[in-house]
């Protein structure tokens, strides 16, 4: 039995040093996550985001021609413009890789996120249409509809 020892120690030294290496692993890769989404966050709450975002918010019309002949030219809005799809195209993407938690953008980006995709919703479908580029916005579309998801699995984020 004493023989057997220094492999007994041995064998639970290795199992101690792998479960330990995967704590270490798991924590960090939670650790990007959380940095990924702080990163896109940080972007979008700079100066320039707000101003982007509040170029946007003031926009106003009634149809998808109203926006055209209103925005095609106006070179600030459409900066913002482009500015906010790839922001949400960036978030879309994070959440479809795994690479951001769906309840960290539920718990953040609820309000705004349903508030600006409603606001641009019919203009998104008849760009895609009128440039035939199915994929515009279509990640934000994904990242709009897995948190419709989360919300109705957790109606509490609803109040």
């Amino acid at each position: 039995m004493i023989e057997n020892l220094p492999i007994i120690l041995t064998g639970l030294s290795i199992t101690a040093s792998i479960t330990y290496y995967a704590m270490v692993l798991q924590n960090q890769n939670k650790t990007r996550k959380a940095q990924m989404f702080v990163n896109w966050y940080n972007k979008v709450t700079t100066l320039e985001g707000i101003e982007q975002i509040r170029i946007i918010r003031a926009a106003k019309w009634n149809n998808y021609q109203e926006w055209l002949d209103i925005y095609q030219n106006d070179a600030d809005y459409q900066r913002a413009y482009s500015w906010f799809i790839t922001i949400n195209e960036g978030i879309g993407v994070l959440l479809k890789e795994g690479l951001v938690d769906i309840r960290l953008l539920a718990l953040f980006l609820t309000g705004p996120s349903l508030e600006l995709w409603n606001h641009f919703e019919d203009i998104i479908y008849k760009e895609r249409e009128r440039r035939s580029y199915p994929r515009l916005a279509c990640e934000w579309q994904y990242s709009i509809n897995e948190i419709r998801k989360y919300i109705k699995e957790h109606p509490e984020l609803t109040t």
